[in-house]
């Protein structure tokens, strides 16, 4: 379940997954489009707790894969981003 918590300028946001919003569930493609997907609903979690935020205004992001092979990939998509 994804969780906002707007404290003074700062948006802590947590439980970010690739879901597909019309079927809640995991979109069945690699470790991109699911960082891609992820990314996407962080930024609009951002966007409808303060309006003017971008990815850009991420200070720190953790992100927990399940296979080392994918951490360059998820990497390379955030710096896309």
């Amino acid at each position: 379940m994804e969780r906002a918590l707007s404290v003074d300028q700062s948006v802590f946001c947590s439980g970010q997954i690739g879901l597909v919003p019309c079927t809640m569930q995991l979109v069945e493609a690699g470790a991109r489009t699911q960082t891609l997907l992820t990314l996407s609903h962080v930024r609009k979690v951002l966007q409808a707790v303060i309006a003017s935020s971008t990815l850009a205004n991420v200070v720190q992001a953790h992100c927990y894969a399940t296979r080392k092979r994918d951490i360059g990939v998820i990497r390379e998509a955030w710096r896309a981003r």
